[in-house]
C-alpha cells in the first residue's frame, strides 16, 4: 500500500500487518572444473513482504493490539505505531539450501548447505519515529532507522528489544580410492560446521529515547543517537549480551 501524501489506518480492535513466506525456486547447475564434474543444486526461499509506504506521515493505531510480522513501514516524514495494547513486531525466518556433488576417476565429494535468514519488520523514516503502546512494545529483530528525527519507544508497562537467531549449517563427506598393483585403499572423510548468529533490534536517530512504566529489556539491542540517549524504567532495566555460537 503506497500512498503519496500521508497514510493513515486506524483499527477498534486489532490491526494486523503480515509478511508470509512465499515460494522457493530451485535450479541445477552442471559444469566442469578439470577433470571433476559438478553438479550444484540450490533452492532459495523468499517472502511476501507486506509493505506501507507514505511520502508524508505514516500513522498506524489500534484500541487493543498492533501486530507487525516482517513488515515494511517507510515514510517520507514522520511514523507513528500506537497500540492501546501491546505493539508486537515478530520475524519471518527464510531458509536457502545448496548441494553440490563432485565426482572424478575414484573421488566423490558431497557438500551440502543450510543457511536461514531473519526478516524483522522495518521502521523508516525521513522524520520522528514514535513506538507507542498502552501495555508492552515487544520488538524482535527489528530495524528502527530515523534519517533526521528522533526515535521514542515508550509503553505503559515492559519495552522489550530482543533478538532472533539464524542458523547456519553444512556437511561435507569426502571419499576417495587409491588403488594399487595387489590391493586398493578407500578413505572417507565427514566434516560438519554449525554456526547461530544473533540478529539484534536496532534503533538509530538523532536522539533516541525508551522508557517503560515497569521493565525495560534490551537483549543484545543496538541503540544508536547522534544526539542523545536516553533510557528510562520504572522498575528494571535489563541490558543483555548476545552471543554467537560455532562448532
Amino acid at each position: 500500500m503506497k500512498a503519496g501524501g500521508d497514510l493513515i489506518a486506524a483499527a477498534g480492535h486489532d490491526l494486523n500487518v503480515t509478511s508470509v513466506l512465499g515460494e522457493s525456486t530451485t535450479t541445477t547447475d552442471h559444469s566442469r572444473q578439470g577433470k571433476t564434474k559438478v553438479t550444484t543444486t540450490t533452492t532459495t526461499q523468499y517472502i511476501d513482504q507486506q509493505a506501507l509506504t507514505a511520502g508524508g506521515n505514516l500513522i498506524l493505531s489500534a484500541g487493543n493490539d498492533v501486530n507487525l510480522v516482517a513488515a515494511k513501514l517507510d515514510a517520507g516524514n514522520g511514523l507513528a505505531v500506537v497500540a492501546g495494547h501491546d505493539l508486537n513486531s515478530t520475524t519471518l525466518t527464510t531458509v536457502d539450501s545448496s548441494d553440490t556433488l563432485e565426482t572424478r576417476k575414484r573421488f566423490k565429494q558431497t557438500t551440502s548447505t543450510r543457511d536461514e535468514t531473519v526478516h524483522g519488520t522495518d521502521f523508516t523514516a525521513g522524520s520522528d519515529i514514535a513506538l507507542q503502546a498502552g501495555h508492552d512494545v515487544n520488538l524482535t529483530a527489528a530495524q528502527v532507522y530515523s534519517e533526521t528525527g528522533g526515535v521514542a519507544v515508550t509503553a505503559g508497562h515492559d519495552v522489550n528489544l530482543l533478538a532472533a537467531q539464524e542458523q547456519h549449517d553444512a556437511e561435507q563427506d569426502m571419499q576417495k580410492k587409491k588403488k594399487g598393483f595387489l590391493s586398493s585403499k578407500t578413505t572417507t572423510t565427514h566434516d560438519e560446521w554449525h554456526d547461530s548468529t544473533a540478529v539484534a533490534t536496532t534503533l538509530s536517530g538523532d536522539s533516541v529515547q525508551i522508557a517503560a512504566g515497569n521493565n525495560v529489556l534490551l537483549q543484545g539491542a543496538q541503540v544508536a543517537g547522534t544526539g542523545d540517549v536516553v533510557l528510562a524504567a520504572g522498575n528494571n532495566l535489563t541490558l543483555e549480551t548476545i552471543q554467537n555460537a560455532h562448532s
